[in-house]
């Protein structure tokens, strides 16, 4: 009997988590597609304009600080998606898929660019690029 009861549960268990992950997917996905992105020539100028707006911000900081830091992120990644605008991606694909690429540039895991850092920078390219 208890073989019986827990193999019941056991397939009930594992249902369950299928269908809320499946579930979670697809909210990812939705959100993902909610952005509605200027256009890639647009999204160009933009971009640019930014850069030269962090190059000129980042002079106000200590070299090595945190804040700088952040800064140079911030650069690094506007960068990368200005690279993947040139290359032709719309500008959503641009933006995620720069993303991960902003920590290929460090040697050593310290170096690393946070979730919760990624996390800002990917919201501030969205304040930046949608309409």
């Amino acid at each position: 009997m208890k073989r019986t009861f827990f193999k019941r549960n056991l397939r009930s268990i594992v249902a369950t988590v299928i269908l809320l992950c499946g579930l979670f997917l697809s909210v990812n996905r939705a959100e993902a597609q909610s952005y509605n992105w200027v256009s890639e020539s647009i999204a160009t100028t933009k971009v640019a304009e930014q850069l030269d707006q962090l190059s000129l911000d980042i002079q106000n900081f200590v070299p090595g600080s945190t804040p700088y830091k952040n800064m140079e992120n911030q650069i690094a990644y506007y960068k990368l998606i200005a690279v993947a605008l040139e290359d032709g991606l719309p500008t959503g694909t641009a933006v995620s898929e720069s993303l991960p690429k902003v920590n290929d540039r460090f040697n050593s895991t310290k170096d690393f660019v946070t979730k919760v850092k990624l996390q800002e920078l990917f919201d501030g390219a969205v304040v930046l690029l949608t309409i």
